[in-house]
């Protein structure tokens, strides 16, 4: 269990990362991709709420901690 929190957590550490870099570039071409890509997520309410749900915690590793 505490091997899969690890990941977790450092993939939520990268997802951070990757967004505060994302929303700071000050490039046009990023801008652009970006709100495209925050458009089309909006459009897909199914991969927008697994994405909240795994932020959350309650990804498919939840399971192996309600075992435990």
């Amino acid at each position: 269990y505490s091997r899969l929190r690890k990941e977790d957590v450092l993939l939520m550490q990268l997802t951070t990362d990757g967004l505060q870099n994302l929303f700071s570039s000050p490039l046009l071409p990023v801008k652009i991709l970006r709100n495209a890509g925050m458009s089309l997520l909006n459009k897909l309410p199914f991969i927008k709420q697994r994405l909240v749900s795994h932020a959350l915690g309650r990804s498919h590793h939840s399971s192996v901690k309600e075992r435990t």
